[in-house]
């Protein structure tokens, strides 16, 4: 055998050594990928369940004072007003986080807009509405700000069609 094949098969060699290295890295962004995924949902939904146990734990005594601001913002109290803007404002930027997170391509669009449409529901309270137009440009990135309002004003989604016992008057003791 001469140098000229032994070379050849050594070029052979090391073609099919590169095509196996690409193939295996590939392999291992894909597992690296899917598992930052994991990561990424694990994470959201853990914030997600400490906020919700955290507003539940204060929500008896809480939202008698936020449901009627989240009806009419201008006539409540400024205290009233501001808790109502601490529970507006978490649940916002909770779904900041996820949007970042779709945007990434690290979470799914449907697990996305289960913050959306929760949070536009929202939205047709006149109250929320009122704090969504002066509060949330300010404290919203404007991608998320625009789609969100892009799809207020073309789907309006309203929370208490879907679950009555959204309807702040419920929550109201006579």
């Amino acid at each position: 055998m001469n140098w000229d094949a032994i070379g050849a098969v050594g070029e052979v060699i090391g073609a099919v050594a590169v095509v196996l290295t690409i193939g295996y890295l590939a392999r291992q962004t894909k597992e690296n990928t899917k598992q930052l995924r994991t990561e990424s949902y694990r994470a959201l939904f853990t914030d997600y369940r400490s906020t919700i146990s955290e507003l539940r734990s204060n929500l008896l005594e809480l939202w008698p004072q936020i449901s009627p601001v989240l009806d009419d913002w201008e006539s409540a109290p400024a205290k009233s007003q501001a808790l109502t803007h601490l529970f507006l404002i978490e649940l916002f930027l909770h779904q900041s986080t996820a949007f970042r997170l779709w945007e990434q391509g690290a979470i799914d669009q449907d697990a996305y807009l289960i913050y959306e449409n929760f949070n536009i529901g929202f939205l047709g309270y006149n109250g929320a509405l009122h704090w969504w137009r002066f509060t949330a440009p300010s404290c919203l990135e404007a991608a998320l700000y625009d789609r969100v309002e892009q799809r207020r004003q073309s789907e309006p989604i309203s929370l208490t069609d879907s679950f009555s016992f959204y309807d702040a008057r419920h929550w109201i003791e006579e």
